[in-house]
């Protein structure tokens, strides 16, 4: 039953506590542990509580006798810990207020010997006394606080102890909750501060004197029920109807009863006219239980979850309840989501259902407590961060009126969790750290004392792929704590801080001088017809090479000969109406002799020399659109003139292009194809897939481009726009500040599932070299790629470049923070790399 249906049920079950006309002394115990730092709906229990008690206090009467001692707010792991801050005294709710402000919140949660010390203060006098505790946690201080209960009532004080439970379980709550009942007292569940701000006025403040009685009510009208009511449990209101009537046996039931028995329980009895059967758990009992009740019996109902099991009953043709019944029909809902998934990841739900104000879709554990919620809004599918646990769940689709209209079972996997930092550092150093983690909201690195738990600092790690930090100035066990969402820790990796300086790395090796090795060029059929061809090379960017191009001042008939060092370089030999042009990779052990093709792009008469006539059409001919075709992987992007509204016939070349279509006033593909020119005719251009698919197998990648056609992807958040060709993966997109600290520019990552964790391609990287590969300006800022990159990846790097942009938002006005050009070997260079971005 949830807390709503429980508060209504136990409002008919007992009697509900009185209004005072005047409370007696009073000491309000402040819980101050570290534990209300925790957060409430978005805010820190502390802060709610302050401005609660300043708001109820400030409605005191000037006569009340009030005062405050509070607990775990000056020491931490201090069990004696404890402060009359404030005597009772009349007059005193703007300096309790004042107090309660100054706590510091950050020990340990002594709560038995507190309400024990209040009781000795207010012992001196011969009144009624009364506490009342308000705390967010269990007694961590070794004592009984039922047992301190039953001694204070059997002590023969007229004294009572309220209990309110800021933020606790249910579960929770039970086990403070005997001290309330112990003393005569009530328990109080105060989810938020709205519900603290009511328990504190029930316990603490006067009620002001009792109004005239009222007039008697009008004769009540009474309703039937029904034989079964399924999800109902009936509760009386502790009126009667009708003349009175003997009271049903109490029925034989068993720890292993049935809803079923407890009807015909009521069924054999001849004064039974209505039963409520409980099931097992239920009211914090762990066997089921079967209530009988006469036709004199005035009753009310309340609605409770059907996965619970309550089950009720009225004879036909009694007329005992206070409102009308009728057996609700629950509206459906339907749930598309992944069987598994890591925990503490992100997935998408697809949702088919009424979307009242209240609905929810959360995740239940085995014992029917939800983990996590997320509300179906404009979004479809939504996406839900799923709690940091592992093992059988169950994901359901919950109505407002707490009816679960469908469910589907779920798997949370183990997820990698780590953070990479030196083993030790010396005081006030700076140490770079990075970590492999869920990367949820409100995800955050604390640097903790190991000994004490003091945090000396934390920092939020959305947005980044490493932090630097200052070590403490006081030597010592530290650790970094991995904070899930700011409310757990799940992972921790120690830190020995020195006063002594770290030993330094020894110093790289240098490798040895490379020596140029001869290599020729050949233009691709010149052996039968030597031409005279004049040849340059370039090495390609991103290698620790000289950047100093090779060229001839003349022509060379035949072959060219020349000496390079190891490298990749782009070759170009020039022969009149002919052009030869690609790239060799010189190695040092050779041979190294090329034949270099002929290139139809740039040879003098342009592409269409051996270009063919194609005719792109699409679905939904007839509108207009803005056609592109993209050459794979490398060359020219072609664009129709203007937008029109029909086939568009283009020349293109013979090879692999990705081709698309843009509608008009839209600002993303509607039409994307990678098509194969053999020849002419025509080419069908059809619709991608919408949307990158959230994806968490590869860390650091967010989302994948699956099935067989191009993905079009928008991140709303920061307007960036691309084309992923099939199977490709990216990192979610995130703001990064430029240097000038002027404006910001959008981020990411690109890699493959071919090449796993290992990125392949970074937009506006926040530094990059030289060493590391070859960068290109897009529409949405500096693309760089490995220069490792494999060649069957090259294509996907092509349809990036040519379709990033950002819509929607600022464009980047500073591509890239640059770097300065370094003179690296290939380790240094790989470690660099994977320091850049956020690799170990």
């Amino acid at each position: 039953m949830t807390l709503k249906h429980l508060s209504a049920f136990c409002v008919g079950l007992f009697l509900a506590a009185p209004a005072f006309a005047q409370l007696p002394r009073t000491i309000i115990v402040m819980d101050g542990s570290g534990s209300m730092w925790g957060q409430i709906e978005g805010r820190a229990k502390l802060e709610i509580a302050q401005e609660t008690v300043a708001q109820v206090l400030g409605n005191l009467p000037v006569d009340q006798e009030i005062g405050l001692m509070a607990y775990g707010h000056r020491e931490r792991g201090n069990c004696a810990d404890i402060e009359l801050m404030v005597s009772p005294a009349p007059g005193t709710g703007a300096e309790i207020a004042a107090q309660v402000n100054k706590m510091r919140f950050q020990g340990k949660t002594p709560l038995t010997e507190a309400v024990r010390q209040a009781a000795e203060v207010l012992r001196s006098g011969e009144e009624a006394a009364t506490v009342v505790l308000v705390t967010d946690g269990l007694e961590t201080c070794e004592a009984d606080p039922c047992a301190l209960g039953r001694e204070l009532e059997q002590s023969g004080l007229n004294f009572t102890a309220h209990v309110i439970g800021f933020g606790l379980t249910e579960e929770e709550g039970a086990q403070v909750a005997c001290l309330a009942d112990e003393t005569g007292g009530l328990y109080l569940q105060a989810a938020n501060a709205g519900a603290l701000a009511d328990a504190l006025t029930r316990t603490v403040v006067a009620a002001p004197a009792p109004a005239p009685e009222p007039p008697p009510p009008p004769a009540r009208t009474h309703f039937p029920g029904a034989e079964r009511m399924p999800n109902i449990a009936l509760s009386p209101t502790g009126f009667t109807v009708g003349d009175l009537t003997g009271d049903p046996a109490p029925p034989d039931f068993g720890a292993d009863g049935t809803a079923d028995q407890c009807a015909a329980a009521c069924e054999a009895d001849g004064l039974c006219a209505a039963w409520r059967y409980e099931p097992p758990g239920s009211l914090f009992v762990a066997e089921p239980r079967c209530f009988l009740y006469a036709a004199s019996s005035e009753m009310d109902y309340a609605e409770t979850n059907p996965g619970e099991g309550w089950q009720s009953g009225i004879k036909d043709g009694v007329l005992m309840l206070v409102r009308p019944y009728a057996p609700t029909r629950e509206a459906t809902a339907r749930l598309t989501a992944p069987a598994s998934a890591p925990q503490g990841s992100r997935i998408m739900v697809g949702w088919d259902g009424p979307r009242s104000s209240h609905d929810y879709i959360r995740v239940f554990d085995a014992n029917g407590n939800w983990l996590a919620e997320v509300a179906p809004g404009e979004e479809n599918p939504v996406e839900l961060q799923l709690p940091w646990a592992t093992g059988d769940f169950t994901l359901a689709y919950v109505h407002e009126t707490e009816a679960i209209s469908d469910s589907s079972p779920l798997v949370l996997t183990q997820a990698p969790m780590s953070i990479t930092a030196p083993a030790s550092a010396q005081v006030g150093q700076e140490v770079t750290i990075t970590w492999v983690g869920p990367g949820a909201h409100l995800d955050n690195i604390q640097l903790l004392n190991a000994d004490t738990g003091e945090r000396w600092g934390y920092d939020y790690t959305d947005g980044k792929d490493s932090m630097v930090w200052t070590m403490p100035d006081v030597a010592g066990t530290y650790e970094f704590a991995y904070s899930f969402r700011d409310s757990e820790v799940i992972h921790t990796t120690p830190i020995t801080v020195t006063l002594e300086p770290a030993e330094a790395a020894p110093e790289p090796t240098a490798p040895p001088p490379v020596q140029a090795v001869p290599v020729t060029f050949t233009g691709e059929g010149t052996g039968a017809y030597p031409l005279s061809i004049t040849w340059s090379a370039t090495p390609a960017p991103g290698q620790d090479l000289p950047p100093e191009a090779f060229a001839m001042n003349e022509g060379v008939s035949g072959t060219a000969a020349a000496e390079f060092l190891p490298g990749i370089y782009d070759v170009l030999g020039s022969a009149g109406d002919m052009v030869f042009a690609g790239q060799v990779t010189v190695s040092a052990t050779g041979p190294n002799d090329f034949v270099i093709p002929v290139s139809a792009n740039l040879g003098p008469a342009g592409p269409d020399t051996a270009s063919v006539s194609v005719t792109i059409t699409g679905p939904y001919m007839g509108t207009f659109r803005q056609w592109a075709a993209i050459p794979l992987p490398d060359g020219e992007v072609l664009r129709s003139d203007g937008e029109i509204n029909d086939a568009w016939t283009v020349n293109l070349m013979p090879g692999q292009w990705l081709i698309t279509a843009t509608a008009s006033g839209a600002e993303g593909e509607g039409l994307a194809t990678v098509a194969e020119i053999s020849g002419p005719g025509p080419i069908e251009v059809g619709q991608p897939t919408f949307g990158a698919a959230p994806f968490t197998d590869i860390a650091p990648f967010h989302r994948q481009c699956m099935g067989a056609n191009p993905c079009t992807f928008h991140d709303k958040f920061s307007g960036l726009r691309m084309v992923l060709l099939p199977g490709w993966l990216m990192q979610d997109p995130y703001p990064l500040t430029t240097a000038a600290g002027e404006a910001s520019v959008v981020s990411t990552l690109f890699g493959t599932t071919g090449t796993g964790d290992r990125p392949l391609a970074a937009l506006n990287p926040r530094q990059w070299d030289t060493t590391l590969g070859p960068c290109e300006d897009t529409a949405a800022g500096q693309l760089c790629r490995m220069a490792d990159m494999p060649g069957d990846a090259l294509t996907g790097f092509r349809s990036l470049a040519a379709t990033l942009r950002v819509t929607g938002a600022a464009r980047p006005q500073t591509p890239l923070i640059e770097g300065t050009p370094l003179d690296l070997d290939a380790d240094t260079a790989t470690t660099l790399r994977n320091r850049l971005l956020g690799q170990p």
